[in-house]
């Protein structure tokens, strides 16, 4: 009897727990580790999809290393619903160069006054929404880089094309909005000489259209590259550009040989 006493007792010891009870003790969670707070001298440059060794390139079987420009996207400012007259003024864009696929164009003003009423951001929204193919955004204000700065976008950009010191695919940048690339002012000095090739035939093949502004028709390179692009659209703002401003810059224009196709009125 003692024996078989002992014998219950091991098969007790045995015996599954009830599934209604938790013997177990209860484990608390650990902690998250604290986020170490980042210097006040450090600014994030964009916002990188997977976090890559530093100086270590990434090279794909039997092709060269791919630009680090590639694997940063820019977070352009966007909206979720385009206000009518974007949208009017990128069809009447679409009509316009319609017989070319691809298209550089420039966006100028003769001062800022209507920088702060036009967002270039928001037109190549309304351009890619209605057009099958992709759309270059590029920062066209080369002095003060105002989109670029906004968007953190270093390194370089459109000053380094147009001095021959990058190539396209090293300064394009994707972004959060679908179906638009960025490109931003760049680093270097302006360049204020003539180049015989500027190297519109390498994005030709890639985007639908090529929007650079906003920039200053005053400034000696504006003229420069408003010779080179496909077409040039005039953007005042009615309340404070002065008709004679307006009139001497579009004047300025096309004594540079570039195409003027219209005049874009912000401030109405």
């Amino acid at each position: 009897m003692s024996r078989m006493h002992d014998a219950l007792k091991v098969l007790e010891g045995r015996r599954p727990a009830s599934p209604g009870l938790n013997l177990s003790p209860p484990i608390s969670s650990p902690k998250p580790p604290a986020e170490l707070p980042r210097p006040a001298s450090v600014r994030p440059v964009a916002t990188v999809e997977k976090e890559l060794p530093v100086g270590i390139p990434i090279v794909l079987p039997h092709q060269a290393p791919l630009p680090q420009a590639l694997f940063e996207k820019c977070l352009l400012p966007t909206t979720n619903e385009l206000p009518g007259y974007y949208l009017e003024l990128a069809s009447k864009i679409g009509e316009q160069v319609a017989t070319n696929y691809c298209n550089a164009l420039l966006f100028v003003t003769p001062d800022h006054l209507a920088g702060p009423c036009f967002s270039m951001t928001y037109l190549a929204q309304a351009v890619a929404s209605q057009s099958p193919g992709d759309v270059l955004l590029v920062d066209g204000d080369l002095r003060a880089g105002r989109l670029t700065r906004s968007v953190s976008t270093l390194g370089p950009g459109m000053t380094e094309v147009m001095l021959g010191s990058s190539n396209w695919t090293d300064v394009i940048h994707p972004t959060n909005a679908a179906r638009i690339d960025f490109v931003g002012c760049g680093n270097s000095q302006v360049p204020t000489f003539d180049r015989p090739e500027f190297g519109w035939g390498a994005l030709r093949p890639m985007y639908r259209a090529v929007l650079i502004g906003l920039s200053v028709s005053s400034e000696p390179e504006i003229s420069w590259l408003a010779a080179r692009c496909d077409g040039v659209y005039f953007v005042l703002s009615r309340p404070h550009t002065r008709r004679q401003a307006a009139s001497s810059a579009v004047n300025a224009l096309r004594a540079c040989g570039a195409s003027v196709l219209g005049c874009v009125v912000v401030n109405d």
